[in-house]
């Protein structure tokens, strides 16, 4: 496999899910980490954090055709995911957590964009009889096949946020923080690609 070289300070991340709780600890960890210039941020509504390093993508998830350009960058931060609880019926379960996720890493793969991070749940299995596992292994597979330099797989259980929000800052930043290290190659210098992380 080839090689890439990260520059630190040079790089453009992408996160989608910032309204729910761990892909907004995503976003406030990518703006103040230094291997980031800029984030972007894939949402219909405008983000709740004003920062310099952001940069809001405004899109129809409906319609995603028109801003599809824009989704560009370095790395993709897949955090879009129904918490515990809160799953609706199985039509819309599909369309959120595998169909949107899958478009938006679709088009950043053909604009370019080098290593995708999905942030998955325990379990998953595209052949799982239980569906949200089910559907959350499909995306999985499914993203493998992009073709993306490098794919990071994480698979918390249900994650302290998404049950607990008081408890959840010490759980996301350990997580979060886990992730970064991983995807920047730790000090920023030369990585070799890896497969899918499971953890």
């Amino acid at each position: 496999m080839s090689e890439i070289r990260i520059k630190k300070g040079h790089k453009v991340a992408l996160v989608l899910g910032v309204h729910r709780s761990v892909g907004r600890s995503c976003m406030e960890y990518l703006i103040n980490s230094d291997a980031y210039q800029i984030v972007r941020v894939i949402s219909e509504k405008e983000p709740r954090v004003s920062h310099k390093k952001i940069e809001w993508i405004k899109v129809d998830f409906e319609n995603m055709a028109k801003t599809a350009p824009q989704i560009k960058g370095h790395d993709l931060y897949l955090c879009c995911r129904i918490p515990f609880g809160e799953w609706p019926d199985r039509e819309d379960l599909y369309k959120e957590d595998y169909g949107l996720n899958y478009k938006v890493a679709a088009f950043a793969k053909y604009n370019g964009v080098n290593q995708i991070v999905v942030l998955s749940m325990e379990g998953a299995n595209e052949k799982s009889p239980l569906f949200h596992l089910k559907v959350r292994g499909m995306l999985e597979e499914s993203v493998k096949k992009l073709g993306f330099w490098a794919v990071h797989i994480f698979r918390p259980a249900a994650l302290l946020g998404e049950k607990n929000p008081n408890q959840f800052g010490a759980g996301a930043a350990k997580l979060i923080g886990g992730i970064l290290n991983r995807v920047t190659g730790g000090r920023l210098d030369r990585i070799k690609p890896i497969e899918a992380d499971l953890v």
